[in-house]
């Protein structure tokens, strides 16, 4: 069963302000092709992501709140929001970066696995519950 993660960049330009007080410089600095990483390493306000260049890894889109994840979900690669983008985070620069199709294994490939897994995790309970129970003598 296949689905989409997504890899992109983020620039958290202002935490809570009106929208007319966000500052657009980053976006306008974008246009005449400045480097995404490099703005988001000096304007960033997320100190996470700030020394990644706003990097972001692959993640599925339900990793981010809704109103970001649509907005990088509607990007075409490379591109960048063209207005800042406003979640219950603040305001918001986005890049998508990729997306890539992700595929869960067959069930026939991971069963030996899952098995043995829980054979190890049962074991592991019987043997905590007999040290439980057990009366050592001196």
């Amino acid at each position: 069963m296949p689905f989409s993660t997504i890899n992109g960049r983020n620039v958290p330009i202002k935490v809570w302000a009106p929208l007319e007080e966000v500052d657009s410089k980053v976006i306008a600095q974008l246009k005449k092709g400045a480097s995404f990483s490099e703005l988001a390493q000096k304007n960033s306000k997320d100190p996470g992501s700030k020394e990644r260049g706003g990097d972001l890894d692959w993640n599925v889109p339900a990793a981010f709140d809704k109103t970001f994840s649509d907005a990088m979900i509607g990007l075409d690669k490379g591109k960048f929001t063209e207005a800042p983008v406003h979640t219950r985070f603040g305001y918001h620069i986005i890049q998508l970066d990729d997306v890539r199709q992700t595929h869960f294994p067959a069930l026939a490939e991971v069963k030996p696995r899952i098995q043995q897994q829980i054979t190890q995790q049962k074991i592991e309970e019987l043997v905590r519950g007999l040290r439980a129970k057990a009366k050592v003598e001196e």
